[in-house]
């Protein structure tokens, strides 16, 4: 977009996104973002419950209002195999630091014990599950 090759992009990451702060900062008033959760129920009854709505917050891109979107939750993936202990040493040592890693991006701020467990349709693995149910 910044080059005039491209009118549009559709995108899928965390917020902020490094590159779309960017293309905001260089681009000023030039991006607009659309809402898109009028294809949410399509999705949903593909896919399931998986796929919510919810708003960009209009001071994430300077933009004039909040932009309602879709989302998917945020999990951390191991393989199936990982042993039980580490996965757990890695689910405490992510909970223990949690002030760090939100000093790092402050999207950490929505990784709770609360919501620790909502990884359907992908299953906690065993050893995350020991430790959640630990730090709870």
């Amino acid at each position: 977009m910044k080059s005039g090759s491209i009118d549009a992009l559709v995108w899928s990451g965390g917020l902020p996104t490094g590159g779309i702060t960017d293309l905001v900062t260089s681009m000023g008033n030039g991006v607009k973002l659309l809402p898109i959760t009028d294809l949410l129920p399509k999705m949903q009854e593909k896919y399931g419950e998986v796929y919510s709505a919810a708003p960009i917050p209009a001071a994430t891109y300077k933009q004039p209002a909040d932009v309602a979107t879709i989302v998917v939750p945020n999990v951390l993936l191991v393989r199936k195999d990982m042993k039980d202990q580490l996965a757990e040493q890695l689910t405490k040592t992510l909970y223990d630091n949690m002030d760090a890693l939100v000093t790092v991006n402050a999207a950490a701020k929505g990784i709770t014990l609360d919501n620790a467990d909502k990884t359907d349709p992908v299953p906690l693995h065993p050893g995350a599950k020991k430790a959640i149910d630990g730090l709870r």
